[in-house]
């Protein structure tokens, strides 16, 4: 299990259906040439992330680049995240958060 009881406790049994695991420091975790997909198929541990990642979170996974030094690299990587988010709203339903514009 990769994830505390407790944490299920906190946020009710439908967790995993609305969790969205993000890496940050992509950069550094991945390096140049290795994709996400790739580290998450290389053996040992990472394996059983990639079957929690598969089974529990259905692939709603984002790894961030921190090190990108173009303002248009760290844009198109939120708004990504904002598309998976908005993705999963719908599918759930249900609001998930509220944009709140002032």
């Amino acid at each position: 299990m990769f994830y505390s009881p407790i944490l299920q406790e906190m946020f009710g049994v439908g967790m995993l259906d609305r969790t969205i695991v993000v890496f940050t420091h992509a950069d550094s975790l991945l390096g140049p040439q290795l994709t996400l997909d790739s580290f998450l198929d290389s053996k040992g541990a990472v394996s059983t992330l990639r079957r929690f990642l598969e089974k529990d979170c259905s692939m709603r996974v984002l790894a961030l680049n921190n090190r990108a030094e173009l303002q248009y690299a760290h844009r198109k990587q939120r708004e990504h995240l904002i598309g998976m988010i908005l993705k999963l709203q719908v599918s759930l339903h249900t609001a998930i958060f509220k944009f709140i514009r002032r």
